[in-house]
């Protein structure tokens, strides 16, 4: 078949066409200027109550997240079809009330959360609508279901902050602004992270997922704000609060909860 262009419109939309007929068939398209992939949603949420959404491709939930993983960079490790370690979290117990906490692992079925009784790889991705992986002793549900997934898929436009919990669990997300605390609060809104900002004038961090300074065993914690070091080889605590950090001049910040002590 010859297709013969009157216009540079009915070009644009011939490229159109073949873009979403590319993209159909599971092959890397771009949305917005961001690399994206259809695949099975994953949200994963430590014991603190700090989660976020990955995406990836598998004909089950085992194979689906350890895609997911690959291309995230996420360190896990599996047993006999289930999750022995994430993000170097494994199972810890008993406690003094012969509690567990583990990998609990969800499927999202018919508008709801539901438990998984089998091994991940017995779920075909294809009769769920998402998963969940909730490291928890089995009290703590999904916090939230996959019509609020918002999945960071590898943009770099403006300011990348890393968020990392006091478990280690750590994920990206992006945003744009003049400032670092512009772009935060850009980034926190576009990925539906619970983000609650210090000061007045906003310059800091007061909170993210809820959790906000506290002191515990004689030592202050709190959302550390960390700058490359100047040979970019690693971090250090930003001298500087956030609405005094132009995105001109650092692309990059982790926002770490922990003590200095750490």
């Amino acid at each position: 078949m010859v297709i013969i262009m009157q216009n540079k419109t009915m070009a644009l939309i011939v490229v159109a066409v073949i873009a979403v007929a590319v993209a159909g068939a599971g092959v890397y398209y771009y949305v917005g200027g961001e690399e994206s992939q259809e695949g099975t949603k994953i949200l994963i949420q430590d014991n603190e109550g700090v989660y976020f959404w990955i995406e990836g491709n598998g004909d089950n939930e085992l194979t689906a997240l350890d895609d997911a993983c690959e291309r995230y960079g996420i360190q896990v490790q599996f047993a006999n079809g289930w999750i022995d370690t994430m993000f170097s979290l494994g199972t810890v117990g008993p406690d003094s009330e012969n509690n567990y906490i583990y990998w609990n692992q969800y499927s999202y079925v018919d508008g709801a959360w539901v438990l998984n009784e089998y091994n991940m790889d017995q779920y075909s991705t294809s009769d769920v609508d998402a998963m969940a992986l909730v490291y928890s002793d089995g009290t703590d549900l999904p916090a939230v279901g996959p019509d609020q997934a918002k999945i960071w898929r590898f943009s770099t436009e403006g300011m990348v902050f890393t968020i990392e919990s006091k478990t280690g669990v750590s994920f990206k997300i992006n945003g744009t602004g003049e400032t670092a605390i512009d772009a935060l609060e850009n980034a926190t809104d576009r990925y539906a992270v619970p983000f609650v900002a210090s000061g007045d004038p906003p310059n800091g961090v007061e909170s993210l997922f809820g959790i906000t300074w506290a002191q515990e065993g004689g030592q202050w914690f709190w959302w550390i704000q960390k700058v490359p070091t100047s040979d970019g080889t690693g971090w250090e605590t930003s001298s500087s609060m956030m609405d005094g950090i132009l995105t001109s001049d650092v692309d990059e910040m982790k926002l770490v909860y922990g003590s200095e002590a750490m």
